[in-house]
């Protein structure tokens, strides 16, 4: 057996990864479609249960080298850290948006008015992802993905 140095461990631990199928190529890159599976996926019973969390995702990759063809079979590489900055732009910074808004509200524009201060609060993430979606290109930009083929690899089933 190959045994894991700490360096290559590091290493191994901050990169997602995920394996897929090679969905469509054009002009724009490589899009692959991945399963995504929540926490249940190693359930025992995950057959048996309503809530089981598979969910079919399409990645794009815009800047990749090697010859990949439709059905290929890939291995879809992302660090750590692009996670972590994809749940501050989809989680954290809504919620602090519309806390920040909420707060604003109550104490500048409807001081004692409860009501039109929810509404304003409960209405600003909507406003903060039309901006998000604005921007997209950015957040591609800012999100990159590696590919790496696993046509060679019969160990891996998909």
């Amino acid at each position: 057996p190959r045994f894991i140095t700490g360096r290559s461990k590091r290493k191994i631990m901050d990169e997602i990864r995920h394996y897929g199928l090679v969905e469509s190529i054009d002009e724009k890159g490589l899009h692959v479609r991945i399963d995504q599976y929540s926490a249940c996926g190693a359930c025992q019973a995950k057959n048996y249960c309503s809530s089981s969390g598979k969910k079919e995702k399409i990645i794009d990759i815009f800047n990749y080298q090697g010859r990949y063809k439709v059905g290929d079979k890939v291995e879809i590489q992302g660090s750590t850290v692009m996670g972590y900055k994809a749940v501050l732009w989809a989680y954290v910074v809504p919620l602090c948006f519309t806390v920040l808004i909420l707060v604003l509200s109550l104490t500048v524009l409807f001081p004692g008015k409860e009501a039109p201060a929810a509404l304003l609060a409960l209405f600003s993430p909507l406003a903060y992802y039309l901006v998000l979606y604005r921007f997209r290109s950015a957040l591609k930009k800012e999100f990159r993905f590696k590919v790496r083929s696993l046509e060679d690899d019969v160990s891996i089933e998909l």
